[in-house]
């Protein structure tokens, strides 16, 4: 059996599982503890609904803890119910083979859950940081060239201005908290291009995993030259200023004294 998934569900079958003279054992969720997470009936036996396989995956079990509880596999508990001796290690459980579409999937629902902000495609902030995270793949990192790879995703956590007293009164918000931008990557299959034809839709190979751009956004780098420039410029056309002031100073002053006589 599985678990159940409501209060009345459970009211429905519980006299039933009482009534029987067989051991019971439920397959439950290994992250839902009995009595704390679903009601529990004093004669079943809760073991892990984990597979037994490791040669497949499942969308299911990726949202499992990574290491297995103290909880009993279900071959395990029958076996154990049935009262037969098994060789230690036979039924231990194990885990199945991760599918990259699915762990992306759940490590999305990781992020959000996190804090995190997926950021829509029509979005101006999500473009910049598709291409600050194709500089680094392309050119830094070297992992991937143009065309070989998609930008499925991109999420966005932090940047709080402060300190403002609403969202309406921040013009004193002069200062922020660090910015953070997760770009998620996808490989794509391989095509081939022929000439004179429109290039094939790109799709995502299955087969590997995501990859993930990690950045915090910075502006420093790139206006720090701006600002220089600017206050250079603003010194030197001081500096000018002041010697057109000091040159009109000194001709004003000889145009209108007394002329000295020249000496024979």
């Amino acid at each position: 059996f599985d678990t159940w998934r409501s209060k009345e569900e459970f009211l429905t079958v519980a006299p039933k599982l009482s009534s029987l003279r067989t051991p019971v054992i439920v397959a439950a969720d290994p992250n839902r503890v009995p009595g704390r997470d679903f009601d529990v009936v004093p004669k079943i036996e809760y073991a892990d609904a984990r597979a037994l396989v490791n040669d497949d995956y499942d969308d299911v079990v990726r949202s499992y803890d990574a290491l297995p509880g103290n909880r009993k596999s279900l071959a395990a508990a029958v076996v154990n119910t049935l009262g037969v001796k098994a060789e230690p290690g036979i039924f231990r459980l194990r885990y199945r083979a991760p599918h990259p579409g699915a762990t992306a999937e759940n490590v999305g629902k990781q992020l959000i859950g996190e804090g995190w902000t997926l950021l829509d495609e029509s979005d101006p902030q999500r473009g910049q940081a598709v291409a600050a995270s194709d500089a680094i793949i392309q050119i830094e990192a070297e992992e991937f060239a143009a065309g070989e790879y998609l930008s499925v995703a991109v999420y966005d956590r932090g940047g709080e201005r402060y300190p403002k007293i609403n969202e309406s009164l921040d013009f004193f918000a002069f200062r922020h908290k660090p910015r953070y931008a997760l770009v998620e990557v996808a490989p794509v299959v391989p095509q081939r291009t022929e000439p004179g034809r429109a290039p094939a839709r790109p799709v995502i190979d299955e087969s590997q995993p995501h990859r993930y751009v990690y950045m915090i956004r910075d502006l420093g780098a790139k206006r720090q030259p701006a600002i220089l420039i600017t206050f250079g410029s603003a010194i030197i056309f001081v500096i000018l200023c002041w010697l057109l002031h000091r040159r009109d100073l000194m001709l004003r002053e000889n145009v209108s004294g007394e002329r000295m006589p020249a000496r024979a």
